[in-house]
């Protein structure tokens, strides 16, 4: 495959992630159907200090938990490789313009 149409790719894959993302940040709000997973997790954050610095990555941050989306979407379709940085730098793009729109 040439390079263009690898990173064609990429950027289809990192924006539909992004959307993926969003929408699982999405479905944690008040009267949504994972609720009951930021229910606990704030629980789980006001314990201490450590357990509110792991429960951003597990749901608490947008940009924490599309990272860890990026990562296991990433190994299925490319495989495990340097370029996942990349990726998820575009994943960051495509979320951060997502959440300024909406």
């Amino acid at each position: 495959m040439q390079l263009s149409s690898i990173f064609i790719q990429y950027i289809l894959v990192a924006f539909s992630t992004a959307c993926l993302g969003v929408t699982f940040h999405y479905f944690l709000k008040p009267n949504m159907i994972f609720n009951f997973w930021v229910i606990w997790l704030d629980k789980m954050s006001e314990k201490n200090a450590f357990l509110n610095y792991i429960a951003m990555p597990l749901g608490l941050c947008p940009y924490c938990n599309t990272t860890w989306i990026a990562i296991v979407v990433f190994v299925y379709y490319f495989g495990l490789s340097l370029p996942i940085f990349l990726f998820i730098g575009l994943v960051w793009l495509f979320l951060h313009l997502i959440l300024k729109t909406f």
